[in-house]
């Protein structure tokens, strides 16, 4: 059982690819090869707003709170981006003592922080002092990539704000089928109530789904996936109205028959005086070919093992996603696993694995 795990995880997106963050206008979109912005904070958006014919205004009030002033230098520069992901770079590259971040309002790039982004004057002055922690990263050690770790502190914030803070704060796309959510119930302005504290971005997609799922049923619950590099959320049932893809893993390691040892087993009964009661000797071994009639052959075995690994699989997301109750179908070809499953089928599986 344990060693089928190792499979499941092959079906998880390693890794979230870092994409541009949140840039809406066209200019911001726009990308431009091997660009380079440094000086002051203050010059380096005038540069940026030069660059995508965007004006950008900075709450100078929230981000000099932060630790960060006109005068900052910052610095950003890569082979290729848009200048809304410059503005991510150079927001980083100051150092805040909170997070920057930006967003478009009515055609203007608005630079503030983070938490009044989201809540505004009256939750930043009622938020507590940022505190560091045993262990936690002093100034001048290297600081993480940008989007690998959030904190989240949510109390009844509107869903759309909540994947607005998420899109900011991690530095990915993220799209909302608020189409399929509707028919589920979950609208722009549901509720939601997180509080969580340096956690890894895929926790915190995963929390964020639970929370607008509360209650609902494994087809109408909410869902995040990775697709084509975007982080979109949906409901089940629309991700099981997809298209079959198609998965071809090998998966030799766990076909391997471990053989029994061949030798004298010990038996489980006590030798009594040399004799047992039918008049023969009691000893401390058996012999092992007293049931070599019985043992099953090689190629019995391997059947049957084949046999379970398919159907551990089956039973990991529920029969009624295979068919013929479902649309996916799974075999054994060789020591080849071909898996055609629809995306919310792939993310099932994906979620499986991460409860092994």
């Amino acid at each position: 059982m344990k060693r089928t795990a190792v499979l499941f995880v092959l079906f998880l997106p390693l890794a979230l690819p870092c994409l541009a963050g949140g840039a809406e206008g066209v200019g911001l979109d726009r990308p431009i090869e091997n660009p380079r912005i440094s000086g002051t904070l203050a010059d380096a958006l005038e540069q940026c707003g030069r660059l995508s014919g965007v004006q950008f205004a900075a709450d100078w009030k929230h981000i000099e709170a932060a630790g960060v002033s006109r005068q900052t230098r910052v610095a950003a520069k890569a082979p290729r981006a848009s200048v809304g992901q410059l503005v991510d770079m150079l927001l980083l590259s100051a150092k805040p003592r909170e997070p920057l971040a930006w967003k478009l309002v009515d055609g203007v790039a608005f630079v503030t922080t983070q938490k009044y982004l989201l809540y505004g004057d009256r939750d930043v002055s009622a938020a507590p002092p940022p505190v560091r922690e045993a262990g936690a990263r002093r100034e001048d050690e290297p600081r993480r990539s940008p989007g690998t770790r959030v904190t989240l502190d949510f109390q009844k914030t509107h869903a759309r704000d909540v994947f607005d803070f998420l899109r900011t704060v991690s530095g990915r796309n993220v799209h909302v089928n608020w189409n399929a959510l509707s028919l589920a119930n979950v609208g722009e302005e549901s509720p939601v109530t997180l509080r969580l504290r340096d956690v890894g971005l895929r926790t915190a997609l995963d929390m964020v789904a639970e929370q607008l799922s509360g209650s609902l049923g494994k087809r109408d619950r909410v869902y995040w996936i990775v697709d084509d590099g975007v982080i979109t959320f949906s409901t089940g049932t629309a991700l099981d109205d997809t298209p079959l893809r198609t998965e071809v893993i090998d998966v030799a390691d766990l076909l391997v028959l471990y053989r029994d040892f061949q030798g004298p087993r010990p038996t489980m009964e006590r030798t009594t005086g040399g004799e047992d009661r039918s008049g023969g000797t009691v000893g401390l071994f058996e012999d092992p070919d007293d049931d070599a009639e019985g043992s099953e052959d090689e190629s019995a075995q391997r059947g049957r093992v084949r046999e379970s690994l398919v159907e551990m699989i089956r039973q990991s997301i529920g029969e009624e996603y295979w068919q013929p109750e479902g649309k996916g179908s799974i075999r054994l070809h060789g020591s080849q696993l071909i898996i055609s499953q629809t995306k919310l089928g792939f993310k099932l599986l994906g979620m499986s694995a991460m409860t092994r």
